[in-house]
């Protein structure tokens, strides 16, 4: 039974000794390689085939090889051979079982998946040069009209007639305010061109990652005052493996938008951590303004703005950058809200990538 499968297995399998001297092969190898196995036998691999191996004689390993076909000399078979010492009773090692199976469709469907995936992130890179230029080329005129903003507001203020003088307060109000938020989405969308190509150089390091919560909301009091959020932790510390300068932009981002939507809200912003079998929760929630219903499902799209913070600087691009961060970080994010309610940003992350 056992020789009946040997001979009519589709993966070669060959016996050496400590020299790599082949001592049995099996019949398959003329299917795959074009060899009759005793062409092969007492030689070594660059004998027959061109190529010297380096097995270890002491562990099992994994190797993959070229080999041309002995028939068909334009055809490259890829072969990947796993090897195995075989010990005598004392224990030492008396030869070597492989076993090469032809991996030549998977490699090469590997090296067309490696190719376009080149191609695909030459084409992303040329892109994001393409768009930081542009972007750079909107900062001097955006420049101009700022300096230009400043020279008239002086201006309108010797302006006689009181009623001309007022709309020309307003319009310089509006070129004012939708210039800063035009200054905004540009810093922003530079932040994120910026940290597109870096942030596949993601290090995961341990954080404890109560401490890094405390330490983060201590750093943001100087512009935002002492308790401006409500931290719900667990009296434990644990660390986490994760990225601190991500996950520093995710929860910053998060806590700054509980704070700015929040409004009038007489209860301040939480922030809340819980730990999980294998993963840990960090929410933000906040009991402002919320979000209407019919902008929620389009809330973390690029430049997205929901209808009622249009009063509100802001640039639509923080919550796009939060969700893509939590994503290269292992992580997802999910919300719940109601309008004049409040919002709830809650984000799962692995404890280990």
């Amino acid at each position: 039974m056992h020789r009946l499968i040997v001979e009519n297995t589709d993966v070669i399998i060959a016996l050496q000794d400590q020299e790599l001297v082949y001592k049995y092969v099996s019949p398959s190898i003329t299917n795959i390689l074009g060899y009759q196995p005793h062409e092969i036998l007492n030689k070594t691999p660059k004998e027959i085939f061109g190529y010297s191996v380096n097995l270890n004689l002491s562990f099992p390993q994994k190797i993959i090889v070229p080999v041309k076909h002995k028939t068909i000399k334009s055809k490259k078979v890829i072969l990947e051979i796993s090897s195995k010492p075989l010990h005598t009773s004392s224990g030492k090692v008396e030869s070597i079982l492989t076993t090469s199976r032809d991996v030549t469709e998977r490699e090469s469907m590997i090296n067309n998946l490696e190719e376009a995936l080149y191609e695909e992130k030459e084409k992303n890179r040329f892109v994001l040069r393409l768009a930081s230029a542009a972007l750079h080329e909107f900062r001097n005129p955006l420049a101009i009209m700022m300096s230009s903003e400043e020279i008239l507001a002086p201006l309108i203020e010797d302006v006689s007639a009181s009623p001309l003088q007022e709309k020309l307060k307003v319009h310089l109000a509006r070129i004012t305010k939708q210039t800063h938020r035009l200054t905004e989405m540009i810093n922003s969308s530079m932040f994120m061109r910026e940290n597109v190509e870096t942030i596949t150089d993601i290090r995961f390091v341990p954080v404890p990652i109560r401490c890094f919560l405390e330490q983060l909301v201590l750093g943001m009091e100087e512009s935002h005052g002492e308790n401006f959020i409500r931290m719900v932790f667990p009296e434990e510390d644990r660390s986490v493996q994760s990225d601190p300068h991500w996950l520093s932009c995710i929860v910053k981002n998060l806590i700054e938008n509980a704070v700015k939507f929040s409004g009038a809200s007489n209860e301040i912003p939480v922030l809340l951590l819980v730990y999980k079998t294998n993963h840990f929760i960090l929410k933000v929630a906040d009991y402002g303004i919320g979000i209407p219903k019919e902008d929620q499902e389009f809330i973390f799209d690029f430049f997205y703005r929901a209808s009622n913070v249009r009063q509100i600087p802001g640039t639509g691009l923080g919550l796009n950058i939060v969700k893509e961060f939590i994503n290269r970080l292992g992580g997802n994010i999910s919300f719940s809200s109601e309008e004049k309610l409040g919002s709830a940003f809650t984000i799962e992350l692995p404890y280990e990538r």
